[in-house]
């Protein structure tokens, strides 16, 4: 468990850090925590704590990390279908249990980076003014806006975060749109292991795609300010650069105990229109009406 916990401790500080870099931006009128949460094994949620103030509190399960690391290690590390004894359970994965075997680099910085991306879409939902609302008492269609726009804009957050902790320049591009990738993937597969079917959500599938969406919008925004050719043009997933990244990783996916979780929900086509016609236009809408002190997303990002 010695990769765990220095996963937990990395992601602790980085995360703090972020957190007190945020404060600023309530000018002095309010505060935001973070706290690593007890007893659920993989969650996260933002409140606001007091109905009168600015004081906000980001929560996240401190099984979370510890489940995409032992997801990642499962699925670039996969076990040898000829040592049986070797094999965990998909249900043991989700739960945090990791095989023996030393967690290779790439899993542990996957698992890493796709917490920061768990922390950003949290963090979204604090500085769009989302906490404002009753969240039990907001349409579902509206609420499925609102986790798009925080969906969104974790992605954004991700790529200025990467940007601005690079110690090289010119910045590598690519291999921060390859980081957010396969971020993106580890954690929407992640919520297809825990997500209960709900309407106040689009299919992890589609979040996936949300993610990913926000975070190359900031790459080519990212380059035109600083006059840079974009490393690619098309950013579909079906283009020449994502589309091997993501068959690269469902290759390892359906080699590992997760394979199940490699495959595309039933309902896939309908909730993809539903994002397009409704879910975007709507998302455009609320942000216009509630405000957001979501600024310049460079300054607070970097380590």
């Amino acid at each position: 468990m010695r990769a765990a916990e220095a996963l937990l401790e990395q992601a602790t500080a980085i995360l703090e850090r972020l957190t007190q870099a945020t404060v600023p931006r309530f000018n002095g009128r309010g505060s935001l925590t973070l706290r690593w949460a007890r007893g659920e094994t993989f969650n996260a949620g933002a409140l606001k704590l007091f109905a009168d103030g600015h004081d906000y509190l980001i929560e996240i399960s401190v099984g979370a990390p510890i489940v995409l690391l032992a997801m990642a290690h499962e699925i670039w590390h996969p076990a040898e279908r000829a040592h049986p004894s070797r094999v965990l359970a998909e249900q043991d994965v989700l739960s945090g249990h990791m095989r023996p075997g030393e967690v290779t680099p790439v899993a542990y910085r996957t698992a890493l980076d796709a917490t920061y991306l768990l922390y950003f879409h949290e963090l979204a939902h604090v500085l769009c003014n989302h906490c404002e609302l009753e969240w039990g008492e907001t349409a579902a269609v509206d609420r499925r806006a609102l986790e798009y726009q925080a969906d969104y804009l974790a992605g954004s957050t991700f790529v200025s975060h990467k940007a601005w902790s690079n110690k090289r320049r010119p910045t590598d591009w690519c291999s921060i749109a390859e980081a957010l990738v396969s971020a993106a993937l580890l954690l929407s597969t992640a919520f297809k292991g825990f997500a209960a079917p709900s309407d106040g959500y689009h299919l992890p599938t589609n979040r996936l795609i949300a993610f990913m969406d926000g975070g190359f919008q900031a790459i080519l925004d990212h380059c035109a300010l600083q006059t840079e050719a974009p490393p690619f043009a098309d950013v579909n997933t079906e283009s020449a650069f994502i589309r091997p990244l993501m068959l690269s990783f469902l290759e390892h996916l359906r080699a590992s105990a997760l394979e199940r979780l490699a495959g595309t929900e039933s309902e896939i086509a309908s909730d993809s229109n539903q994002v397009h016609t409704v879910t975007r236009p709507r998302a455009q809408e609320l942000s216009a009406s509630m405000g957001s002190l979501w600024t310049s997303l460079e300054s607070g990002v970097s380590n």
